[in-house]
């Protein structure tokens, strides 16, 4: 049998001028120790606002797909309040148990700041640890371990949580930090550099403020002050740690980083960075280094990423960064390669388009937010036809749908996507 869709497809894209005056909130979740993770993306209309209360005082304002951290063990009325940009509001209530846990654990917050720039340090938690999620403000921005890192967007104060969890137990600690420039103008400092053998050249050029001042520093000795370029020869193989001081009359920052030169055993090898990016996807590549390699790190922007030769990591944000490879051999040959990336997000408005190709039918949908996408066919009565739920990351999907238990006639599509709702209808006909 084969199916064709002739193409009255008429593509109403609900952005502007033909939106539904009804809207609906809903949600679901799931537990996680001290976390109620809640997924609202089934709630209907073009929602514009989005707010999480428990027990009636306002919890996030993040958006459909969020996490709410909770204190302690014991029941609590999760709220949800939606509007719309065509004025329609509504809410949506649920009772959520979160039930205690046993077995030891304790989360340890340690931090350093230069400027806006944070540095988050949890490895002081203890307790056989499988799951770490780092919070701002109510918000999960890292998940992948005991480091994290955060650029404040303005000076202020910011409340920082850590939840970790094993199989018996989850534990919650927060802090509050406050972060700010010096003075009224903002500066940064910025590190580049490349090497060969013992040779090291560094570049300051991309640090930014109206800079009046440079000093270098390599293990807390000053060896230039004469402005944002430097270099140094080391005195043999090894780690040395290279800091460079700017300032004007307002604002003095400080960037410091690592750098590894020389090999340290008398086996060659090399390091080889290949790297592939999808929004905010970053595909690594190592198997191009050689020698005998015994252990792989990955490094962006100083902090570690990754432990093998070849990794798949999500960034939170788009920007460049310095991606850097670090390999020892069994030899005890030890190689490091850098290059600068760019991360550039999808900026556009999320669309879909609906066509058929060997007799099957394809949606293909272009999303400008993560999240999940809920993908709805009815019958023009209102009758579900066919309902699914797909997790969608930023940028181009195409997605199968099987029509083939749908009934011949006109048919409505109705996508919701995070950040907007998309709709088509069309006529189908199957012979």
């Amino acid at each position: 049998m084969t199916t064709r869709l002739v193409l009255l497809i008429l593509f109403f894209f609900f952005n502007n001028n033909h939106l539904r005056a009804a809207c609906e909130a809903y949600f679901a979740y799931t537990v996680n120790g001290n976390e109620i993770h809640v997924d609202a993306t089934a709630s209907a209309g073009i929602v514009s606002s989005w707010t999480w209360l428990i027990d009636g005082v306002v919890a996030s304002n993040a958006g459909p797909l969020t996490t709410l951290v909770v204190n302690t063990s014991g029941l609590y009325e999760v709220c949800l309040i939606i509007e719309t940009i065509d004025g329609c509001s509504d809410d949506y209530c649920k009772s959520v148990s979160v039930e205690s846990t046993t077995g030891p654990c304790e989360g340890v917050i340690k931090y350093e700041t230069d400027g806006l720039h944070i540095w988050l340090d949890g490895s002081s938690s203890y307790g056989n640890i499988t799951g770490w999620h780092w919070f701002v403000d109510g918000v999960l921005f890292s998940d992948t371990g005991p480091y994290a890192e955060y650029i404040a967007p303005e000076a202020g104060s910011y409340e920082f949580c850590l939840v970790i969890w094993n199989d018996g137990c989850c534990d919650t600690v927060c802090t509050l930090i406050t972060v700010g420039e010096m003075g009224s103008g903002p500066c940064e400092a910025v590190i580049k550099h490349e090497t060969d053998g013992l040779h090291i050249w560094l570049d300051g050029s991309s640090s930014y403020g109206n800079i009046t001042g440079w000093h270098w520093f390599v293990d807390g000795v000053l060896f230039s002050d004469t402005g944002p370029y430097a270099e140094y020869i080391a005195p043999e193989a090894g780690s040395y740690e290279f800091c460079l001081v700017i300032w004007n009359d307002d604002c003095c920052d400080t960037v410091c980083t690592l750098i590894t030169v020389g090999e340290m055993g008398s086996g060659p090898c090399e390091a080889v960075i290949k790297h592939e990016t999808d929004g905010l996807f970053l595909y690594l590549d190592g198997s191009f280094s050689t020698g005998n390699i015994t252990a792989w790190q990955w490094l962006l922007s100083n902090q570690v990423i990754a432990q093998e030769a070849t990794a798949q990591v999500q960034l939170a944000q788009g920007g460049t960064y310095e991606l850097c490879l670090i390999i020892t051999t069994a030899d005890n040959c030890q190689d490091t390669a850098c290059q600068e990336i760019t991360i550039t997000e999808f900026t556009g408005d999320s669309e879909m388009k609906v066509y058929y190709e060997d007799g099957k039918l394809w949606l293909n949908l272009t999303a400008s937010q993560p999240g999940t996408a809920v993908i709805n066919l009815l019958a023009m009565d209102g009758r579900a036809l066919l309902s699914e739920k797909i997790h969608l990351t930023i940028g181009q999907h195409q997605i199968f749908i099987n029509d083939t238990q749908l009934p011949n006639g006109l048919v409505f599509l109705r996508v919701l996507l995070p950040d907007t709702e998309l709709q088509a209808k069309g006529l189908l006909i199957k012979k």
